[in-house]
């Protein structure tokens, strides 16, 4: 990251508490508030990638199909054999989180019976759960995810985030193993949530996930991204310093020997990473996601990656106006041969 970044980024902050954006713009909960205006919206968009002013760059990724229902947001996606694939997302209707089934590559999911994990329900530290994130270990699976203490979420009440985890040896029934990141007040952050996990060479995990900075009085301010490093998946020690300010929803996944992020940065854009070793990321390019129609997906959040080894790294999202989960492709591959991964 150049000279003065962190400077600028300061200046981030004070913008994103709500000491420069015109009314109108700020929304909550995905939904748009009093005042909006599409053409305020883009001209903010727009006017947020002048803060990393370095990064010119511009993606552009397409929807190729659609893998389920929108009401599934948040899916982790796990290679279980050859063409055998489980998707885990979330399943807010149906009470916890739920799971379906590939033989095909990743082409047509099939909906399986059953939660995967259901909501701990009213006194429960996570009485809602959400944002499943599975990893394969040698004996059985684990599933790291977002617990919300309220019981039942409502309107306008501040969410209380944690990342848990819970271990199932078939991948079909999890049990709880209780709380892996609980951000307390004198880290200067609160709402641990969005985890992303990845083993890496040495056996050792990594994670990566939202939290939001705590302002004066402990008033929840913008958010940003933390990573945590642990030897055994399950005692996990932050990092002492964000990887990035006033982003949120982590997606990370190795290619060509770097570590990529995409994150959701500001309002509505999506910000691509780059890292030779998961803790210090320099951004890379502003990536823009387009349904079948055409149409630009506002609140995009990625996901999961499919990679069906076919050289196509494909993500899997889905944003505020999105007919469903859709697997978006970029135009050529992603490798060490693209200047966005240098």
């Amino acid at each position: 990251m150049p000279a003065g970044a962190g400077c600028r980024l300061a200046v981030v902050l004070a913008l994103v508490c709500g000491l420069g954006l015109a009314p109108g713009l700020v929304e909550a909960q995905g939904r748009r508030m009093p005042g909006y205006d599409i053409q305020l919206e883009e001209r903010a968009r727009f006017a947020q990638r002048s803060w990393l002013p370095w990064v010119t760059d511009v993606e552009v990724w397409h929807e190729k199909r659609i893998l389920g229902p929108a009401r599934h947001g948040d899916p982790s996606l796990v290679r279980l054999r050859d063409m055998e694939w489980r998707i885990h997302w979330n399943d807010l209707r149906d009470g916890g989180i739920t799971s379906a089934f590939s033989v095909d590559g990743g082409t047509v999911f099939r909906s399986e019976a059953d939660l995967r994990l259901k909501h701990g329900g009213r006194g429960a530290p996570d009485a809602v759960v959400s944002h499943p994130w599975v990893v394969r270990l040698p004996v059985g699976w684990r599933m790291y995810y977002q617990g919300d203490q309220r019981w039942p979420p409502r309107a306008g009440e501040a969410p209380i985030l944690r990342i848990f985890s819970a271990w199932s040896r078939q991948g079909r029934h999890y049990f709880g193993e209780g709380v892996r990141i609980d951000l307390g007040r004198a880290t200067g952050l609160a709402r641990a949530a969005h985890p992303c996990v990845r083993q890496l060479a040495d056996g050792t995990w990594r994670m990566w996930f939202s939290a939001t900075r705590l302002g004066r009085g402990g008033k929840p301010g913008p958010s940003g991204i933390l990573g945590a490093s642990s030897e055994d998946g399950l005692t996990w020690r932050l990092d002492r310093e964000l990887t990035i300010e006033v982003a949120e929803d982590p997606l990370v996944f190795e290619r060509g020997g770097r570590w990529v992020m995409l994150a959701r940065f500001g309002l509505d854009n999506v910000l691509l990473l780059s890292s030779p070793d998961g803790v210090t990321f320099s951004p890379q390019a502003w990536v823009e996601f387009y349904d079948a129609r055409g149409l630009r997906l506002s609140g995009f959040t990625p996901a999961d990656v499919l990679d069906a080894g076919d050289g196509r790294v494909r993500i899997l999202g889905v944003g505020r106006n999105s007919r469903g989960l859709g697997l978006f492709e970029r135009h050529r591959p992603i490798g060490t041969h693209d200047r966005n991964f240098r």
